[in-house]
This record gives structure tokens, sequence and C-alpha cells, in this order.
């Protein structure tokens, strides 16, 4: 076991990253799937990312790391940051840091590069989550029909979205053989970090997964239980698709951005753990986050526990 995770180093090694971006890359995206477990989307981003701040600082797609230092590391971060969003500028700075630590790793670059990363603490955290209201979302579930044979798909997955907040790839990898009928359970594989949770199977769940895989799903050797709706009845794969369809059911409910994607509906379920006494560990462990710190921002939202534990300002009546 370990010759073999030695002979894995050793083609991986600095060797077939030193001279190419592209080979780098390669490497990079080995050490994502092997070594951090990354699934594939999470990669792509990393990789998208990495591969733009190495062509910033070797435009000639020939790398010198002796050359890379701070100044191209902060300077890369910083203009990308400036053309994202506040919500989005956590994005390279992850990846940009993870592949920095690849580096050290492959023993390219000196220990300690990754510190240059700036932190960018106002990005992440900065606003209350998007969430629709108990009554919002009670409102949006009614206007799902489940008639004919794309809507009975359609509320499936919306259920799925609302119920158990999973991430719209998360519905779409959900397999036949991940549904437990007699226990009342669903097994997820996470789209985003390559982990699986059991999660309970809601009643409402299950009677929408049952009614559209006896009434409306095609017949098919296929696992993946959602389905195109038109021959060759592929299973799903754009998520643009599932955001659209929530889209355009919060667009008939009257309600207005911020609150859109399928996303939304991962939100309005943590928050509402969160305002019935849910604790963080478990909501991290209903949404699949390997941390809490990315289910911290759902503390900003339990006002009353907040305002408990608040200092009194120096110098306030007493």
């Amino acid at each position: 076991m370990e010759q073999s995770h030695d002979v894995r180093l050793k083609d991986n090694s600095s060797a077939a990253v030193t001279d190419d971006v592209d080979q780098c890359l390669k490497a990079f995206d080995r050490h994502l799937e092997s070594e951090r477990g990354c699934a594939r989307g999470t990669r792509a981003h990393y990789l998208h990312e990495a591969r733009c701040f190495l062509v910033d600082v070797f435009p000639d797609l020939k790398t010198n790391w002796e050359g890379l230092n701070a100044g191209h590391v902060a300077g890369f971060v910083l203009r990308r940051a400036e053309k994202l969003s506040r919500l989005s500028r956590q994005g390279p700075v992850t990846a940009i840091r993870s592949l920095l630590r690849f580096l050290t790793f492959e023993g390219l670059i000196r220990a300690g590069l990754e510190g240059a990363v700036p932190p960018l603490r106002g990005s992440r955290h900065a606003s209350i989550p998007r969430h629709l209201s108990s009554e919002q979302l009670d409102f949006v579930l009614t206007l799902c029909p489940s008639d004919n044979a794309l809507d009975k798909r359609n509320r499936a997955m919306l259920l799925l979205l609302a119920r158990l907040g999973l991430r719209a790839g998360e519905v779409f990898r959900v397999s036949l053989d991940n549904l437990n009928w007699t226990g009342g359970a669903v097994l997820i594989r996470s789209s985003k970090t390559a982990r699986e949770r059991i999660l309970p199977m809601p009643e409402d769940v299950g009677t929408s997964l049952a009614a559209y895989l006896t009434k409306g799903r095609p017949a098919s050797s296929e696992r993946l239980v959602f389905l195109s709706h038109h021959p060759p009845y592929q299973p799903l794969r754009s998520t643009g698709v599932l955001s659209s369809f929530v889209n355009s059911l919060l667009k008939q409910a009257g309600i207005l951005a911020p609150c859109s994607g399928a996303h939304v509906l991962r939100h309005t379920l943590a928050t509402g753990m969160v305002r019935h006494g849910a604790t963080f560990k478990d909501v991290a462990d209903i949404l699949g986050h390997r941390s809490f710190t990315t289910t911290g921002i759902y503390a900003k939202l339990d006002l009353p526990t907040l305002a408990k534990v608040a200092l009194p300002w120096p110098g306030e009546a007493q």
C-alpha cells in the first residue's frame, strides 16, 4: 500500500509540473481528486482560477517557480476580486490558496507563500443569506402542479430542494439505489465535497418520488432517478434547468430578487432550522458542510440568541 503511494507521488512529482502550465494543472487536478476528494464541479472551479493565475504570472505558459513571489499572488487575487460580486470573491481566494499549498507539497515553491493570498474579510458572511419566508415557500410549493409526467418530475425535484436542502447537482445524482423505502431515507452523494450523507425522507418527498417513478418516469435502464422528458430519456445534467424552473415559480409567486435560483431553497431550509432552535452541527449535517465555517453564515439569523451574548457598549447606562 505504501509502495503504490510512493509511486503515485513520484508520477505527480515536481518533474511532471515544473516546465509547463498545462502539465501543472493536470497534476493539480489529480491532487484535488485523489488527495482532497473534491467533486468534479469544485475541481473545475479551482482549475479555472488556477489557470487564470498561472497564465497571468507565466504568459508564455512556461513556468519559472523561482520567479513567483508574494506580489504576483496578492496582485492577481485583488484584481480578480474587483471583477466579482462581493459574494463571489471568496472563490479565487480558496482556489489560489489550494494551488499554492499543492505547489509547496510538490517542493516547487517555498512554504508559506499561500499566506500572501489576501483574506478579503468583507467577502464572507457579509450579508444575510437569501431565503424565503415559510409563507412564501408554502405558496411556491402550491404553484407546482403534479398533473402530468413532467410536472411529477419537477415537483419531486422541487421537494428535494426544499425539504432536504439539496444542491441542484445532488438532486440530479440521486439514484434508484439511494432510495431506502423501508427505512424512509435517502443517500445523498455530494456534488461538491464528494462525501455521502443519509437523510430522512419526509412524507411529501416520498409521495412525490413514488408518483414520478410509477406514473411519470420513462421506462429506462438508467439508475439515476431524474431523466429528460423527451427521448432518448437521458439523465439531467444542466443544473441551470432546475434553477430556471425555480425562478419561474418565484416569478409566478411575485417574489423578486435577491431570492432566486435553486440554491435559495437550500438557504430557506437552513434558515428555518436555525430559527427553530437547531444547532449549527445539525444544519451542517443536513447540508453536508465539511466545515462549520461554512455553516456560520446562518449565525446572524439567530438574532435573539446573539442579543443575549452581546456585550454592553462601553459607557452605556446599566
